[in-house]
């Protein structure tokens, strides 16, 4: 336990249930602590708002406000540990505390020095871990955003002119030196754009630009886009498409990065003069996309991971393949944004077939 001045507010409307609460406090050994006690749930918000509590005992119906209404308002303007306080056990009303942000909940009945002790020392040693992982995620993400940009910047400004110097050069040697500083280019801002992309989406802060565009058309010109990237690989895009009509609402840079993901991913995967197919069609309500290699699969213990960040089949394949095992992960969170489903069917020694599919507008 704390030797610390620990600050305890408790939002109680019954004296009696009052006076039992600080008895049992009374009860801990080592623990210093100044009780305060506040009736009235609009009360206690105020003084919520004024000054610091380590700690708050929250009665579930409070004279004007139920227990429920105070714990949202408070977690909505400042997290702050809550144990929530109950006459009755009641496993629903368990469940909705912990959802609006509640630490614990505890049964008055239930309630001795014993119990409160574990539960004040176990809520503090809780909440300082969390707000400690969210600083540091919180740090961890701004130096990602500052690294990225610093790299991103000067990186934009380099392949311009390598990209001018790949059609003007002449001499095979020479156009083979910029065509490699190039693709090392790329492949570096590729990289920083993922890190930037990811950091986006554990922020919540990456935007999207929704409308209705026709899937065909969509993709084809996606397969077009990466088709410089399949012949470096030297394999081969097939595109195969049953329905040219059908419409969805997407953001079309963002459906464009998802099949840059696949794609990319399908012609690392496949042998050299492999072919990856790649085709549209209906599945009942829904648009499907499919990206098929005949790469090595995927092992069946790996089907739950594949989706995960930084995540790789093979880790040794790390530098061969390159990449920064975030495509995936980002990849999924795209399409979810955008009310779509991604899945996968893979054969060992076979190859994999990813697929994304949308529901279609009907017009």
């Amino acid at each position: 336990m704390t030797t610390r001045m620990v600050q305890i507010l408790l939002i109680e409307e019954n004296d009696v249930d009052k006076i039992v609460f600080e008895s049992h406090l009374k009860k801990i050994d080592n623990l210093d602590y100044d009780l305060y006690w506040i009736r009235n749930g609009e009360e206690a918000l105020k003084s919520i708002g004024e000054r610091y509590y380590d700690i708050i005992f929250l009665d579930h119906n409070p004279d004007d406000a139920t227990g429920f209404a105070v714990l949202e308002k408070v977690q909505k303007n400042r997290v702050l540990p809550i144990v929530f306080l109950s006459e009755v056990a009641e496993r629903e009303l368990h469940r909705k505390a912990l959802a609006l942000g509640a630490s614990g909940y505890i049964t008055k009945s239930e309630i001795n020095a014993f119990l409160l002790e574990r539960t004040i020392d176990y809520t503090l040693k809780l909440f300082r871990a969390k707000v400690e992982a969210e600083i540091a995620n919180q740090t961890k993400g701004e130096f990602i955003d500052i690294v990225s940009h610093e790299l991103r910047t000067p990186l934009t400004a380099i392949k311009a002119p390598l990209d001018y110097l790949l059609d003007e050069v002449k001499e095979a040697s020479e156009r083979e030196m910029v065509a490699i500083a190039k693709r090392n280019t790329d492949r570096l801002l590729f990289l920083v754009n993922d890190l930037l992309d990811f950091q986006e989406i554990e922020s919540g802060v990456m935007k999207f630009s929704r409308k209705e565009s026709n899937f065909a058309e969509l993709i084809e010109q996606a397969v077009l886009e990466n088709e410089g990237y399949a012949s470096h690989k030297n394999v081969l895009f097939e595109f195969n498409c049953s329905i040219k009509d059908a419409v969805v609402s997407t953001d079309p840079v963002r459906m464009k990065q998802i099949m840059a993901n696949l794609l990319s991913n399908a012609a690392k995967f496949s042998p050299a003069k492999g072919e990856v197919k790649i085709s549209v069609d209906r599945v009942n309500d829904k648009v499907r996309v499919s990206v098929i290699d005949n790469g090595p699969g995927i092992p069946k213990d790996f089907y739950d991971k594949i989706f995960d960040k930084f995540t790789r089949v093979d880790p040794s394949d790390t530098r061969e393949i390159g990449g920064t095992g975030l495509g995936l992960a980002i990849s999924k969170n795209l399409v979810q944004q955008m009310d779509g489903e991604i899945g996968f069917d893979s054969e060992l020694g076979v190859g994999t077939k990813f697929w994304v599919q949308f529901p279609e507008v009907l017009r």
